[in-house]
């Protein structure tokens, strides 16, 4: 993210357009507040194993919202599906390993757990691995946060690693607020949502569709705000069933005509539609700097009623429109008021 506003702000034209990701449906973050000598618990459920080899299951991270000095005031403890509870105090980056047993007393899961500061918040992060051919990681996996302090603390929690070849891992108790991932968190980056603006696609003689609603937000595409309750996506275009020339050197399993075209659906779809907006902006006006090019853009979206006229956590301040976005900006840099292009 540093970087990201670092290039953003080192010159006009430099603009970075980023994916919002696609974490919308996966129920991957919850928050918890802590009142004064209060624990709180994240629970993760690890299905049935489907290998037989050592591989890593999940990870789990979670930091407080707020600054907190007295780092050392927050204690964690896990414990896993055979029942026993280990404690995580404060402690530096190097973290501890403790490990999940059988009935027969093995070895099954070892879990490394941390408990340290980054720029004054704590993190508390919890990563769980198979650790030989015999283990099942199979059960719940609960995560408590103590907090000791004399005054109340929030902790956003993420389950940002599932090893699905492993199992199915779920968090029971989870949202999905909050998804948007880094770098698109970067202040200054134009983090796109995707909307659906196609609902089929056709694949030689067979044609795929979806039973969303056209224009209305693609399920998967992640949502805000930012942890810290900044404004994030701040647009969204259309990502859904979009087709593009596929590359010729790689194996590509979307093609859809056998040879020149595929087809594709995320945020990785949409983001591009707004990169090459942003480049005709820039045609217009290529002394544009980053915050003037997403305050062009954003100012000049379309709304509807998905949107609604208001920012959303979902679509940010609305559709792009780069045709009316363009014209504004021929307009404004030709003083043209009295013969207006017209969008």
């Amino acid at each position: 993210e540093i970087k990201v506003n670092d290039f953003a702000n080192s010159g006009p034209g430099r603009i970075a357009v980023i994916s919002a990701g696609n974490e919308g449906t996966g129920n991957i973050h919850q928050r918890i507040a802590l009142a004064p000598s209060e624990k709180k618990i994240f629970k993760i459920q690890v299905g049935a194993n489907s290998v037989t080899t050592a591989l890593p299951v999940f990870g789990f991270a979670a930091f407080s919202k707020e600054n907190n000095k007295d780092l050392q005031d927050i204690t964690a403890s896990i414990k896993g599906p055979d029942g026993n509870t280990f404690i995580q105090k404060y402690d530096t980056i190097s973290g501890n390993i403790n490990y999940v047993k059988n009935s027969s007393g093995d070895n099954i899961t070892r879990l490394t757990t941390y408990n340290y500061s980054d720029s004054d918040k704590n993190v508390i992060e919890l990563i769980a691995a198979r650790v030989n051919n015999t283990s099942n990681s199979q059960g719940l996996y609960e995560l408590a946060i103590e907090n000791t302090s004399d005054r109340s603390l929030t902790f956003d929690g993420w389950l940002y690693s599932i090893n699905t070849t492993v199992a199915n891992t779920t968090f029971p108790e989870g949202d999905n607020n909050y998804t948007i991932g880094s770098p698109g968190t970067a202040d200054e980056a134009i983090t796109v949502a995707n909307y659906v603006g196609n609902i089929a696609f056709a694949s030689g003689t067979s044609v795929y569709a979806t039973n969303a609603q056209q224009e209305s937000l693609n399920s998967s595409s992640s949502k805000g705000p930012r942890a810290d309750e900044a404004r994030k996506p701040d647009m969204a275009a259309g990502g859904t069933f979009v087709i593009s020339a596929k590359t010729k050197d790689v194996t590509d399993p979307y093609i859809i005509d056998g040879k020149y075209y595929s087809q594709m659906t995320g945020t990785s779809m949409s983001s591009p539609a707004v990169a090459g907006g942003v480049a005709l902006l820039l045609q217009a006006n290529k002394q544009l700097t980053a915050r003037e090019v997403k305050q062009r853009l954003t100012e000049n979206v379309n709304k509807d009623n998905f949107t609604t006229n208001a920012y959303t956590n979902e679509f940010g301040y609305g559709k792009l429109n780069i045709y009316k976005a363009v014209s504004a900006e021929v307009n404004k840099s030709n003083n043209n008021t009295s013969c207006p292009i017209s969008f």
